[in-house]
């Protein structure tokens, strides 16, 4: 019977069969069980240690206490019990058990697993399979933690009868393994992306992962993704069952474009699972690309402005609401709206810059293939006017849609994407707020993204072996110097000079809402607007003479 099921397995995914013969040995099956049924021994026997018994007398799970004993009081031989708190207090423990055993647990196995495969070679024996990318990533993701699958699922007969006990509604149950198995989905893509780019050619915008990617991934998770999933589904999905998650209640108020999230259960769920459908679906269109192409960008150009288009429109749909007790028009708490915004869009368009930009190699083929192509038109003596405006459009078209064209231009589109967004919701945001002030922040903080992505591309044009390294540093540098040096004489001298410096990082809110010169400002935007005309023009003469010297040999034979 097992036999004849895993065959039907191996029909349907070869990858997931590889997995599944490879850890379903008699004795790890034991093993994972075993274990699963020792750690529910020893919940039970923990929660049976916290009622009152000969030794200790109190307990926070009694109804009545003696006054002068402060002990639990007793009818008929029996200490009064709130039964039905107890078995909550062991449902909530298996909640948070079941969570933090499959999402920490599960993301370790599948990075492990990928960094197994890269040191016995079979990692690129993987790829040259005839199999769809889907089909075998789908295989790792249902495969390698499947000893954790069953011993989890040792766990739900026990969840499943002490939620009943706990008179647990039978919706949250449901509702509980639905966000359960979304959210793993979600986290173990995400886990399968972060293993692969730690096996990329020239890694993630330059910078090679190799050693600690399993164990980063866990503490991610941990202090990252798991506190903002319960967070959300506290506050939304299960906003009227959150005394089965974290033992009491409480009122929120989540809107997204003035929809209340969590006044209804279908919505919310939904909601919920929409947005997570569309980051898996994001982080499968990285997978699909590294897995195929190691020395490929994570992401083309072309999805990278679908990618903007949904998270600005999903993040901006939670600042579009309606404020309640906060007073809507005033011009401080607004700034302070939009700065938010811009620093998660900062956030966003440095790993958007990680993303897209080529490593050297392929920005030298690149300019390589567009000298030569030049030159070749001014050898047939056929440029003409016509030939060069194509040629004109033929380079745009490349920088704006090529896969191995520098980012810059890119970025720049992202950022028009970003700013054709935002600006309407700042221009009819109601009256009394200083809407040019914000616009002026917006500006100055689609500036500085642009700064920071020609520095990253320029600095990854060089021959120096970590260049990504360098490039991650000069672009921390960019963001922390202005930034420090500012805090430092505002702190000494509390001078204009700090103010003007500050307007040059992350931190120009603080800035704009405090009142600072019209002046300042305009002259802040117009020496942005020369760093990057700078830094632009030092990448093309870079590119240009790579190119030249690149293909100067081949063109001296073709002459």
């Amino acid at each position: 019977m097992r036999l004849n099921l895993l065959d039907q397995i191996g029909d349907w995914n070869p990858q997931l069969f590889r997995e599944l013969k490879g850890r379903l040995k008699s004795r790890n099956v034991l093993i994972a069980i075993g274990l699963s049924l020792m750690a529910q021994f020893l919940l039970l026997n923990f929660f049976n240690n916290q009622l009152p018994n000969l030794s200790r007398t109190y307990s926070k799970y009694c109804t009545e206490y003696d006054p002068a004993s402060y002990g639990c009081l007793k009818q008929g031989g029996d200490y009064l019990i709130d039964w039905m708190m107890w078995w909550r207090d062991i449902f909530i423990a298996l909640n948070w058990g079941i969570i933090l055993v499959l999402m920490l647990a599960g993301v370790y196995l599948l990075i492990n697993d990928l960094d197994q495969e890269e040191r016995r070679g079979t990692l690129n024996f993987i790829r040259l399979s005839p199999q769809r990318s889907r089909s075998l990533l789908t295989g790792k993701l249902l495969g390698v933690p499947v000893l954790l699958y069953l011993a989890v699922g040792a766990i739900v007969p026990l969840h499943l009868f002490v939620g009943m006990q706990a008179d647990v509604p039978t919706v949250f149950t449901a509702s509980y393994y639905l966000m359960l198995f979304a959210g793993c989905y979600f986290l173990y893509s995400a886990a399968l992306l972060g293993g692969f780019m730690g096996k990329l050619q020239g890694g993630i915008g330059g910078i090679q992962i190799t050693t600690g990617t399993a164990f980063l991934g866990v503490f991610l998770t941990a202090f990252l993704f798991i506190p903002n999933y319960l967070l959300w589904n506290v506050l939304t999905v299960w906003s009227g069952f959150s005394q089965y998650v974290i033992g009491s209640t409480g009122t929120s108020s989540v809107q997204w474009f003035y929809i209340p999230l969590e006044q209804s259960l279908i919505l919310s769920h939904g909601f919920t699972l929409f947005a997570l459908g569309i980051g898996s679906y994001w982080i499968w269109q990285a997978l699909d690309r590294c897995f195929h192409s190691p020395g490929a960008t994570l992401l083309s150009k072309r999805q990278s402005y679908g990618l903007m288009i949904s998270f600005q429109v999903l993040m901006l749909g939670f600042f579009v609401r309606d404020w309640g007790q906060y007073a809507y028009d005033d011009s401080g708490f607004f700034i302070a709206q939009v700065a938010v915004v811009s620093s998660a869009n900062l956030v966003l368009f440095l790993v958007l810059i990680a993303m897209l930009s080529a490593h050297r190699q392929t920005l030298l083929d690149w300019a390589r293939y567009r000298h030569f192509e030049r030159s070749s038109l001014q050898i047939g003596s056929a440029q003409t006017t016509t030939g060069s405006t194509r040629q004109r459009s033929s380079m745009w078209q490349d920088l704006v849609w090529g896969e191995k064209s520098p980012a810059v231009v890119a970025i720049a589109i992202n950022m028009l994407i970003t700013a054709a967004i935002l600006l309407p919701w700042i221009i009819f945001h109601p009256e009394g707020v200083e809407k040019w002030t914000v616009v002026l922040g917006l500006v100055i903080s689609l500036n500085l993204i642009a700064i920071y992505a020609s520095i990253a591309q320029l600095t990854l044009m060089m021959k120096n072996q970590r260049r990504g390294w360098y490039a991650m540093s000069a672009v921390a540098l960019a963001i922390g110097l202005p930034l420090l040096a500012g805090v430092i004489l505002y702190a000494e001298f509390g001078s204009g000079t700090a103010t003007a410096l500050l307007l040059f990082s992350p931190m120009h809110w603080v800035c704009l809402a405090q009142g600072a010169p019209a002046f300042m400002p305009l002259l802040a935007i117009v020496g942005q607007w020369g760093a990057i005309v700078l830094l632009n023009a030092q990448l093309a003469k870079n590119l240009k003479r790579v190119g030249a010297s690149e293909s100067k040999p081949l063109l001296a034979g073709v002459k």
